[in-house]
C-alpha cells in the first residue's frame, strides 16, 4: 500500500522532498519518536558502510591489521593502535565495576589487568586469550554482550566524543580544512569527516598535504571550493593514503558524501567505485549542505 493512499497523508503529496522521509512526514508517522539528529543520521550512514554494530568484534591477530589486535563496534576500538578498548573498559569499570564482573564472569581479572596496563601493552596481553580457541570465543562474545547493554554503548559513545582520546583529536584536524568551520561547515561535512576520522589515521602531516591539495584547486578554479567539491578534494586525498587493496574501497564511500553536488560529471573511476561500493548519498540520510552543522564537543 502506498503511503499517500493512507487517510490523513495525502496532504504530502505535493511535499517538494516527495519520496523522502523527511522531518514532517517523519513527526506524522511517528510523533512521539524526535527527529533523528544529525549525529543519528550519519551513524546511519557510517553503519551502513562498516555493518559493525556495538555488538560486533573482530579478531584481527594475523590479519593485514595484525596490530590493531581486535576491533569492536562502529569507530573500531582496537586492543593495539590507540587501545580505546582499554579506555571504554575503564570508564564502564569506573561507573559499575560489578557490570564487568556479572558480564566477564572468570575473565573479569583480565579485564582489569588490561584496564590497568600501559596502553602499549594491550596487544601482548590479549595475544594469550586469542592463542587459545576456548578463551578466543569466550572473550568475544564477552565483550559482544557487553556491547548489547545500555552501559556499553553509552560508555563506547562517551569515550569517543567526549574524551581527548579517541576520535575527538582527529575531528579537530579534519574541521581545520574548512574556513571558517563553526560558521561554515554543513551535515554532510560531519558525516565525511565520522566516516574519515573513524576508520582512516588523520595525522598532522596528511591535514597539512590535504591543505595543500584545495589550495591547489582553489588557485586553478579562481575561487573558493563548494561543500561538495573540498570533500572531493579531502577524499581523493586519503583515498591515496590508504593501502593500495582498499583504495577502491575507501574512494567508492569517499564519493558518497560529494556524488548530490557532482551527479554524472564525475570521473569513471569515482562512479565505478561508488557504484560497487554502495551506490548511497548523503542527502538520502537526511543530510544536507544547505544546513549549517558544527558539533557541539567541539565548541568551546
Amino acid at each position: 500500500m502506498e503511503l499517500l493512499s493512507c487517510p490523513g497523508y495525502d496532504e504530502f503529496a505535493n511535499h517538494p522532498l516527495l519520496g523522502a522521509v523527511h522531518s514532517q512526514l517523519w513527526q506524522k508517522v511517528v510523533p512521539t519518536s524526535p527527529t533523528p539528529s544529525v549525529h543519528q543520521r550519519a551513524f546511519a550512514l557510517l553503519l551502513s558502510h562498516e555493518g559493525t554494530d556495538y555488538d560486533r568484534v573482530e579478531w584481527n591477530y594475523g590479519t593485514d591489521d595484525d596490530k590493531s589486535a581486535l576491533t569492536w563496534g562502529p569507530y573500531g576500538a582496537t586492543v593495539g593502535w590507540g587501545n580505546e578498548v582499554r579506555g571504554i573498559l575503564r570508564m564502564v569499570h569506573d561507573d559499575d565495576a560489578g557490570l564487568l564482573r556479572d558480564i566477564f564472569s572468570a575473565d573479569f581479572v583480565i579485564v582489569e589487568n588490561l584496564i590497568h596496563s600501559e596502553p602499549e601493552d594491550g596487544y601482548q596481553l590479549l595475544k594469550a586469550i586469542y592463542e587459545n580457541n576456548e578463551t578466543r570465543q569466550s572473550w568475544k562474545k564477552k565483550l559482544q554482550d557487553l556491547g548489547q547493554t545500555a552501559e556499553g554503548r553509552t560508555f563506547y559513545e562517551l569515550y569517543a566524543f567526549q574524551t581527548d582520546e579517541w576520535l575527538v583529536p582527529n575531528f579537530r584536524k579534519l574541521y581545520r580544512l574548512i574556513p571558517d568551520a563553526a560558521l561554515n561547515a554543513t551535515e554532510i561535512d560531519y558525516a565525511f569527516f565520522l566516516d574519515i576520522g573513524a576508520h582512516t589515521s588523520v595525522g598532522s602531516d596528511r591535514i597539512a598535504d590535504a591543505q595543500s591539495a584545495l589550495d591547489s584547486e582553489e588557485e586553478a578554479l579562481e575561487r573558493p571550493l563548494a561543500s561538495f567539491e573540498r570533500r572531493r578534494i579531502i577524499g581523493q586525498f586519503f583515498a591515496q593514503q590508504v593501502n593500495q587493496r582498499w583504495r577502491h574501497d575507501r574512494m567508492g564511500r569517499n564519493v558518497v558524501f560529494y556524488v548530490d553536488g557532482f551527479g554524472e560529471t564525475l570521473s569513471s573511476e569515482e562512479l565505478d567505485a561508488w557504484r560497487n561500493r554502495t551506490g548511497r548519498r548523503a542527502s538520502s540520510y537526511g543530510l544536507s549542505d544547505e544546513r549549517i552543522y558544527y558539533p557541539p564537543f567541539l565548541q568551546e
